[in-house]
């Protein structure tokens, strides 16, 4: 028997340990400025799969894409370097005819202006009605989603994921298993663990790096760089990182240098799938014909603290030093509020005020992590649990005892000598 099972454990198939991996680069045009530097920008680099994000909204006062799109000039070369789509904002605070107008405006913009139809579109906090419209519409995917943003620029969405997975038509941050539905993409890699403990600026935006790490832009970009590698190695069953910045911001903080020396050793030093996020979504869906289940085992490389997160379509559990520190059932949520209901912020008020914010954030079981700098409170305690994490909340099997390697050894030997023992006795004629 002893044989039997050693003979069955090497018959076992080892995964692979290479999996895919992908990086997607996205730069979001939010003020009519800087279009020349951003042109002599992307001509130094020479990379041709971003993603653009054109801004729409009230803030400074102007329709960017006047200035980004309906100049022919810069149309045309930001098409040579990559993928445009537009963004959307806030649209919870308008009514569902009002959302489908917008949609079906920005459509025939990029069909009449672009020349192409959007495959995707932008918003820092997506809305499932908005949503459920652009797969009508033909989108595949939305990108902007902030991983369990608490009260920030007016916003919050706690529950998500920031690993692709298809949207459900009833709540935007709930997984499905349908590939009928857009594929959501985050807004950057936030730390697993630090961004919720330490802050939520840690994540793959270069600006809020080098706010943290108090302008040493050795340290920022050493820790951009570390956690997109730990983040794409530590998940399974494939890995993705997001990097999307606002290429105004980073030109007003004169950042664009040290923007493109980051990508430029992120290309040229990593053997990663650098494609657009439509390329990325093409794949996704080609792939998975529903959302697939994830693990993720992550040591951050700011403090080198670790967690171990599950994620599928019924639930999103993580576990720290033993303890489930997270866990939401998808399969007990409320349809989102925002299907029929709006509501607009009072932008007099702190931007971090989260009695203030447009909040479709999803019920939690238990909500032990966080406490940090702009993310939520903690709520509950831990819960001990040595089983496998994708097996809660239920009882763990029992374990098998784990043989240390003098015992296999002794066991193996032992087997042998009865063997030989079996072979060397008297036959009976």
């Amino acid at each position: 028997m002893v044989l039997l099972l050693v003979f069955s454990v090497c018959l076992v198939p080892v995964r692979l340990l290479a999996t895919q991996k992908f990086a997607s680069f996205l730069i979001i045009l939010d003020e009519p400025k800087y279009a020349d530097t951003l042109i002599a920008w992307l001509q130094d680099l020479d990379f041709h799969n971003f993603t653009f994000a054109v801004r729409r909204d009230q803030w400074y006062g102007h329709n960017m894409s006047d200035y980004w799109i309906l100049n022919q000039t810069r149309l045309d070369i930001l098409k040579a370097y990559g993928v445009l789509i537009p963004e959307t904002f806030w649209m919870q605070q308008y009514p569902p005819d009002q959302r489908r107008s917008i949609i079906d405006g920005l459509v025939n913009e990029w069909v009449n202006v672009v020349g192409y139809a959007p495959n995707g579109i932008f918003d820092f906090e997506p809305d499932t009605y908005t949503m459920n419209y652009c797969r009508c519409k033909g989108f595949e995917y939305v990108t902007g989603y902030c991983f369990d943003q608490y009260a920030i620029d007016w916003m919050t969405e706690r529950g998500g994921w920031q690993l692709p997975y298809y949207a459900s038509p009833n709540h935007v941050l709930i997984p499905t298993n349908s590939d009928e539905a857009v594929v959501v993409f985050p807004h950057q890699v936030w730390d697993w663990i630090s961004s919720f403990t330490i802050t939520h600026n840690l994540h793959t935006h270069p600006l809020s790096l080098m706010d943290f790490f108090g302008d040493n832009v050795t340290l920022a970009k050493t820790y951009f760089l570390d956690l997109i590698d730990r983040s794409l190695e530590g998940s399974d069953p494939f890995g993705f990182a997001s990097i999307q910045f606002e290429w105004s911001w980073h030109c007003n903080n004169n950042l664009q240098g040290q923007v493109k020396d980051w990508i430029q050793t992120l290309l040229s030093t990593r053997n990663y799938t650098y494609w657009t996020l439509q390329n990325v979504a093409g794949w996704f869906k080609n792939e998975y014909s529903s959302t697939p289940s994830y693990t993720v085992n992550f040591c951050s490389p700011y403090d080198n603290e670790t967690v171990e997160w599950f994620y599928n379509q019924n639930k999103r559990v993580a576990r720290v030093n033993g303890e489930v520190v997270s866990y939401i059932n998808y399969e007990n949520q409320n349809p989102d509020k925002f299907l029929n209901h709006t509501f607009v912020p009072d932008i007099s008020v702190s931007p971090n005020n989260p009695d203030n914010c447009v909040d479709d954030s999803l019920n939690f079981t238990i909500d032990g992590i966080g406490g940090g700098q702009y993310r939520a409170p903690i709520r509950d305690n831990g819960t001990a649990y040595n089983g496998t994490l994708g097996n809660f909340p239920n009882e763990p099997v029992p374990e098998i005892p784990e043989f240390g390697l003098p015992v296999v050894l002794i066991l193996i030997v032992s087997a042998v000598v009865v063997c030989v023992a079996y072979k060397r006795r008297p036959k009976h004629e």
